[in-house]
């Protein structure tokens, strides 16, 4: 994310070459849909938003995966006399 920023403050119209396959294999562990939308495409504010995609599939994913937590009595239930 800090190099896709920072090729937008200093202006650049292409991210570099050697930050695309770093950033290809990120977002092939997240889904492998998303390596396919890249394509040849370069911009900057593009692969933001390609990893912004990516952040929201993440946090899906977390969510999903949560259980309901495992409830431990605190006291002895009493038996009724």
């Amino acid at each position: 994310m800090f190099w896709l920023e920072e090729c937008l403050v200093q202006g650049l119209r292409i991210v570099p070459g050697w930050l695309m396959p770093r950033f290809v294999r990120l977002l092939a562990r997240t889904d492998s849909e998303l390596p396919r939308q890249v394509g040849g495409e370069r911009r900057p504010a593009q692969l933001i938003e390609i990893l912004y995609r990516a952040q929201e599939r993440l946090m899906e994913a977390s969510v999903n995966a949560r259980r309901p937590a495992l409830i431990i009595p605190l006291f002895r239930q009493s038996t009724k006399r």
